[in-house]
């Protein structure tokens, strides 16, 4: 039963990540500011990330990279976004940039225009732990 255990925390743990957790991790480890690290939960409404990013409680140059990183698990989320319609507008392709997580996002205004996506490139992140 002990080996059983064991098994189970050392190789299960792992694959079954808490997506929360280490979102929250990546911000602190990126240095993200301490206002704008409340956000760094999949839990938090994608709208009211953005509104933090528009009011100042996150500066999108300076937090706007590692936190859209982070948000997509380091990872390139690409397909994801893309299977869901992320980019299918080609006035608004560029939306796809913050689906990927694999390289820092240049920070640039015109990635609010990509709001009617919010909820989906959410979700990619969370859903690629």
């Amino acid at each position: 039963m002990k080996a059983v255990l064991c098994f189970l925390l050392i190789f299960a743990g792992p694959v079954f990540g808490d997506p929360n957790g280490d979102f929250a991790a990546c911000c602190k480890n990126k240095n993200i500011s301490d206002t704008c690290q409340i956000f760094c939960n999949y839990v938090s409404k994608s709208s009211d990330v953005l509104q933090a990013f528009t009011n100042g409680k996150c500066n999108i140059e300076i937090d706007g990279p590692s936190f859209y990183q982070c948000l997509e698990n380091e990872k390139d989320n690409t397909k994801c976004c893309k299977a869901a319609g992320v980019g299918a507008d080609a006035s608004l392709d560029f939306c796809l940039d913050i689906c990927d997580g694999s390289k820092p996002l240049k920070s640039d205004m015109k990635y609010f225009k990509c709001k009617p996506f919010e909820q989906v490139i959410f979700n990619c992140g969370k859903d690629s732990h």
